[in-house]
């Protein structure tokens, strides 16, 4: 038998390693978003107010100024009973328009350290997409609500969001979400968000 003050040396030791190890960690996360924070304020804003989004965002907002509430769920509703990219028209369109082709050459000029870009409207609803989301109306969540209404905002000093991180246990993968407002350049007026998806893990240095 072991002694009981080996035991609690192994034990002091283990704690010690775990502390460092998640000392180590959150330094290491924290890093990362101040990267994202750093993104956010630079190129993000940079790549949100590019004539191509811009017009896009000034097309749809036109089209859809006169959908009720009721309109806007059952567009939703539909998107989310398709299973499949074929069988979801609305989808197929944003990911397959000229914004687009312009979100996915953003994401796959960062080695896909940005794994997702969508750009929603300001009812909430998505305009253009790289990747395929799960709903089509955004306007419940604070990827919108929070960039969107950002000047009514009181308490935060930036018109960003950054989300809660989020851990994909299939594949490792640690991501963040960095939403922003697009303010049309001739009004100044919020006319819709842009979301950013990031894998933290694979941010240059």
């Amino acid at each position: 038998m072991f002694p009981k003050s080996t035991f609690l040396k192994f034990g002091v030791a283990a704690w010690a390693a775990a502390f460092s190890l998640f000392s180590a960690n959150a330094w290491a996360m924290e890093d990362q978003l101040n990267k994202v924070n750093a993104y956010a304020q630079n190129e993000l804003n940079e790549w949100a107010h590019h004539p191509v989004i811009i017009a896009a965002l000034r097309k749809q907002n036109e089209e859809h100024a006169a959908l009720s509430f009721e309109h806007i769920v059952s567009l939703d509703t539909a998107w989310r009973a398709s299973k499949t990219e074929d069988a979801n028209e609305a989808l197929t369109i944003r990911l397959n328009n000229k914004t687009a082709a312009f979100l996915k050459g953003i994401q796959a000029a960062s080695s896909f350290a940005i794994t997702e870009v969508f750009v929603v409207d300001n009812r909430g609803l998505n305009v253009a997409q790289s990747t395929a989301t799960s709903d089509f109306w955004q306007g419940d969540e604070d990827k919108w609500l929070n960039p969107f209404y950002h000047d009514e905002k009181t308490d935060t000093g930036t018109s960003y969001d950054i989300s809660d991180i989020d851990y994909d246990a299939s594949t490792g993968a640690v991501q963040v979400q960095a939403s922003l407002p697009i303010k049309d350049p001739e009004t100044g007026d919020t006319i819709g968000t842009i979301t950013f998806g990031f894998n933290l893990g694979k941010l240059s240095s």
